[in-house]
């Protein structure tokens, strides 16, 4: 089953009747096969290799987040960022986690 928001398409591992939405979620995080991005706490951003060596500052491959309504506003406010890039949000029960993947451009007629 999924959902589009935004530019986005949501695909939930549960089926919609079971569905763990609340604050049952522990981190994003972002495939690791389409480039390395790290959620730097400080300025509360999603960062490349180049600038987390510039800054020198703490980074981790996950970002908090606790809720699917979170997991939204975050999608929305790192838009840019992580724009082509599938994103996770993992759950602390089996089975409910929620894949964040940007909608493909559709194919012209005729192609």
């Amino acid at each position: 089953m999924s959902e589009v928001y935004r530019g986005w398409t949501l695909d939930f591992e549960a089926p919609a009747r079971s569905r763990i939405l609340g604050r049952d979620y522990m981190w994003v995080t972002v495939d690791w096969n389409e480039g390395t991005l790290w959620w730097d706490h400080s300025a509360r951003e999603w960062i490349t290799d180049e600038v987390r060596r510039e800054r020198r500052t703490c980074c981790s491959s996950s970002a908090p987040c606790r809720s699917y309504k979170a997991f939204k506003r975050h999608l929305g406010r790192h838009e840019k960022t992580l724009r082509g890039r599938t994103v996770f949000l993992p759950s602390r029960w089996v089975g409910h986690e929620i894949t964040a993947r940007p909608i493909s451009v559709p194919a012209r007629k005729g192609e």
